[in-house]
């Protein structure tokens, strides 16, 4: 994952505002707010590749062990949560890390290719992790 240094100043603002923002959103959200502080809050997607227009949208993951993903299948009719933030849309997408795993061992290049410029806006306390 990416370092704030390695992107572009209208980039990093918006790493900095989502790095605000995000947290307390799924926090505060009713579902997404049991499951927080269990998995990690990732942004994704065309903003971390450095595009910001006002076609790109926020791409936020949050990355669950699989029991808690479905344990949010079964609290929510969906896995993906839009919202705007200073007039931006986004949303936030729940994940399993397992499936990432898998991908990422079956060399899933465009998820791989992702990952590589994501951000790291929140990382759970858990004390063991998989890797």
């Amino acid at each position: 994952m990416e370092n704030l240094e390695t992107h572009n100043s209208a980039t990093q603002q918006w790493i900095e505002r989502v790095s605000e923002w995000g947290p307390t959103f799924v926090q505060e959200h009713p579902v997404l707010g049991r499951f927080a502080d269990l998995g990690d809050l990732i942004l994704t997607g065309s903003t971390t590749l450095g595009v910001v227009d006002e076609c790109s949208g926020l791409d936020l993951e949050l990355v669950l062990s699989e029991d808690a993903v479905t344990q949010v299948d079964t609290a929510a009719p969906t896995r993906y949560i839009e919202f705007h933030t200073d007039g931006k849309p986004g949303s936030v997408i729940v994940v399993s890390a397992d499936a990432w795993n898998d991908s990422v061992g079956a060399c899933d290049m465009p998820l791989i290719a992702e990952l590589r410029r994501a951000v790291m806006i929140t990382r759970s306390p858990r004390e063991t992790r998989r890797g």
